[in-house]
């Protein structure tokens, strides 16, 4: 296995928006490179990841199969450098990258367990969450940066499916060449990707969030949703699992179920539902003063209550903002 590291004159992205879930938070923008599309007979031949880890310069760091038999190393190292990141963003990795590197792992007996970040798939949040494919048509990556314009930003000339040819020879010849194609492609792919990162503030990036989760204080949100009783928080904390029950009662009116088995904690805050269509929840009592001062810069926040859905409407943002708060300030003792 071949290590390539470079340190990369790279800005990481900060707006009002990305900040909100994810400042200061080790981030690592992933792409892989295969043999074919099928975990189950082919290999992983190349994984680039872009380290914008807090505190450290950003690097790019790719782990080259350039021996036949390389997989299991490639995959080792891999999965120790994402086992640091609390964040991972990928583009169609939810159905490809993550998967495959799992399946390969399970092949060689390695533990994918130490990987716990949110993944941040951006075609996904841009299929799903945008208007952005009626006015490109495919969302391959290379027409996504045309859109954000990105292009002249790209040095390499070929796709993934030369990419594998172009391995296939160099197996067999292992020409420097052959090589430098194959891995600037790579690199040139999760560079682009994380100049990326600014579509977001062109979709509905609250409500994407809101299934993917994000964290807070001790927690990890994994979901938010917003059912016709309130609000069902499932989260699980940073470092220990528990079992835990509890029930609404006057000064806490909400239900918490914590298992130890799943490390999972489902949290149920009932909302109030007299206006037809609306959902709304008395802020005031149910968080501390100084998240009260954070939810009342927004604009579904009116006197004490905290507006969740407002004529069938949802309010993405601040569901999640009381989420976040909520977590934040809950002690299970």
């Amino acid at each position: 296995m071949k290590k390539i590291e470079k340190k990369v004159n790279h800005t990481i992205y900060s707006s009002k928006t990305f900040d909100l879930y994810f400042k200061d938070k080790n981030i690592a923008v992933f792409d892989i490179e295969t043999t074919g599309l099928y975990p189950k007979n082919d290999q992983v031949i190349l994984t680039g990841i872009l380290t914008l880890f807090s505190g450290e310069p950003v690097t790019s760091l790719q782990y080259f199969a350039n021996n036949i038999g390389d997989e299991k190393a490639v995959l080792k190292n891999t999965i120790k450098l994402l086992s640091r990141a609390d964040l991972i963003i990928t583009y169609n990795g939810a159905s490809f990258d993550i998967p495959f590197i799992k399946e390969r792992a399970k092949h060689h007996n390695i533990s994918t367990e130490g990987i716990k970040a949110i993944h941040l798939d951006l075609y996904n949040l841009v299929k799903y969450h945008s208007d952005i494919k009626e006015l490109i048509g495919s969302l391959r990556q290379k027409n996504l940066e045309f859109y954000m314009g990105l292009s002249k930003s790209r040095d390499d000339e070929i796709s993934g499916g030369e990419s594998v040819k172009l391995y296939e020879r160099y197996i067999r010849t292992h020409e420097d060449e052959l090589e430098r194609q194959i891995l600037l492609h790579n690199s040139d792919d999760i560079l682009q990707l994380s100049k990326l990162i600014p579509v977001i503030e062109k979709t509905n990036f609250h409500k994407y969030m809101s299934g993917i989760g994000f964290f807070a204080g001790e927690y990890m949100i994994k979901k938010v949703d917003l059912t016709k009783d309130g609000l069902n928080i499932v989260s699980s904390h940073l470092s220990k699992s528990f079992d835990y029950i509890s029930f609404p009662t006057e000064a806490s009116p909400y239900t918490v179920m914590a298992s130890s088995s799943t490390g999972e904690i489902d949290i149920m805050i009932m909302a109030d539902s007299s206006v037809k269509k609306s959902l709304f929840i008395d802020a005031d009592k149910l968080l501390a003063n100084s998240s009260i001062r954070e939810i009342k810069k927004y604009p579904a926040y009116e006197s004490g209550y905290l507006i969740l859905k407002n004529s069938g409407n949802i309010n993405f943002l601040e569901m999640n903002i009381l989420a976040m708060e909520f977590m934040k300030n809950l002690a299970i003792d």
